[in-house]
């Protein structure tokens, strides 16, 4: 299963993104490295995303949970990824508007830390699912010791 390795790509590169941004209210000289960011994001969250949905058939048959709460946990995931893409967008955009580039760069910024919040709430879910409800948690065999190489 590769979704616990990727998820913690987006989360990384969206904090390190909030992080410039800050930094960008001061000095404006790395718009090319928050560029290179945001590309980077949405391909790491698309992969999250993804790697999820496929996991789901994996993990269903580790553990007893109810649907519901995949569900749920799915259903942030989804408005996560659904917000990148604007967000992306605004990111790209935001210096080269012509008119209104306070608007671009403040939506870009409200934009931003909503993502931030979502990922965040997303990411607590699926920590709830594993470490409340074992999601993809392989046990040892009852007699067996367990081996901790």
């Amino acid at each position: 299963m590769l979704h616990p390795f990727v998820t913690h790509f987006p989360i990384v590169l969206i904090l390190l993104l909030g992080v410039l941004e800050l930094y960008s209210l001061w000095d404006q000289s790395l718009q090319k490295a928050k560029e290179l960011l945001l590309v980077c994001f949405l391909i790491s969250v698309l992969a999250a995303f993804f790697s999820g949905f496929l996991a789901q058939e994996t993990a269903s048959q580790s553990f007893q949970v109810s649907v519901d709460i995949i569900a749920y946990h799915q259903i942030w995931a989804k408005a996560s990824l659904f917000l990148s893409f604007p967000l992306v967008i605004l990111g790209f955009f935001q210096h080269r508007a012509s008119h209104a580039v306070g608007m671009f760069a403040w939506s870009y910024r409200v934009l931003l830390i909503a993502v931030i919040l979502l990922l965040g709430f997303t990411s607590y879910l699926g920590g709830e699912l594993v470490f409340s409800y074992g999601a993809g948690v392989r046990a040892p065999l009852a007699g067996h010791e367990f081996d901790e190489r």
